[in-house]
């Protein structure tokens, strides 16, 4: 049980090494695949709560595998047929925090608040959360951030960093 292995944290290739087991104790709201449909899409958002903690990195993670083609998700078009039609791949981040918990791993304990160890420390999840951003964009996604009352600069600036440019 835990995060993906360490290499594969920025990444969404190797699918056997994708998902161990659950991020953590809770589960949120089953994940609504690519749809046209606008009733569907604005329930999700309507029950969207603010729930716990913060870790970016696994928002990042689910939102780059629902704009590929690829399992464990697969409703989205791959680019370049995407792009025939006239479309483009973009993902909206949003938070309404900072970075407030560290990847779950068998040696490093259970995913929990950032008190200690390897990965349970700001710098970490936050150096990840910028190497995801930069993949995403890498992979033709364009990227727009929004936060929600957060009064964090560093947060602030990670995520004008990841959006495409400063006006997203």
């Amino acid at each position: 049980m835990g995060s993906r292995a360490e290499a594969y944290r920025p990444v969404i290739t190797s699918i056997d090494q994708k998902y161990p087991g659950m991020m953590n104790t809770t589960c949120a709201a089953e994940i609504l695949e690519l749809t046209d449909d606008d009733s569907k899409v604005s329930k999700m958002i309507k029950a969207l709560t603010v729930n716990g903690e913060t870790y970016l990195p696994g928002g990042i993670t689910w939102g780059w595998n629902m704009l590929t083609p690829d399992s464990p998700l697969t409703s989205a078009l791959p680019l370049a047929d995407l792009q025939k039609k006239g479309g483009k791949k973009v993902m909206v981040l949003m938070t309404d925090g900072a970075n407030t918990l560290a990847p779950t791993t068998v040696n490093a304990g259970p995913h929990g608040s950032i008190t200690s160890g390897k990965y349970k420390n700001t710098t970490y999840t936050n150096d990840l959360t910028a190497t995801l951003c930069q993949n995403v964009k890498a992979d033709n996604i364009e990227v727009y951030t929004v936060l929600f009352e957060v009064k964090d600069a560093t947060i602030e600036n990670l995520l004008r960093n990841c959006a495409t440019d400063p006006s997203k």
